[in-house]
């Protein structure tokens, strides 16, 4: 019987009224709702708009033989650098002989420092991949 399972649990009498309810309030109904309304018979009948995404041309139509030309030039790099070293040169450029030697030494001495820097760069990178293994160990195999 129930005092008995009380007894063999350490259940006071006192908790099986408090059990009982919370068992009253948690199956307690809640309001039920009304059904969804249905659909009208013989009413009428909504048709469904289909917007058609007109295509707006943002620039003419260009056949493919007429601008191959110019498509070429612009992807080849070294047209391309000498066509911007032409528009953005100086009109009327001052510059000497020795000006453009000491440019050409300030570039040479720049890209050996960019270059050193490259490589300070690598090694650190390099040392810190072998750190990142090293300081994780392996992780042992599935015992499952």
């Amino acid at each position: 019987s129930s005092a008995s399972i009380r007894a063999s649990h350490g259940l006071r009498p006192c908790l099986g009224l408090v059990a009982a309810m919370f068992r009253v309030s948690c199956f307690r109904q809640l309001p039920l709702r009304a059904l969804a309304p249905g659909k009208k018979k013989g009413g009428k009948k909504l048709q469904k708009k289909t917007a058609v995404a007109a295509d707006v041309p943002l620039a003419p139509y260009l056949p493919p033989e007429l601008t191959k030309e110019s498509r070429s030039f612009f992807q080849s790099q070294t047209r391309f650098k000498a066509l911007l070293e032409l528009v953005f040169s100086p009109g009327d450029p001052k510059d000497q002989e020795k000006d453009r030697l000491e440019f050409e030494q300030a570039k040479i001495e720049f890209e050996t420092v960019a270059q050193k820097a490259r490589d300070i760069y690598a090694t650190h990178e390099r040392r810190a991949e072998g750190r990142m293994w090293r300081g994780r160990p392996p992780v042992p195999p599935n015992p499952y």
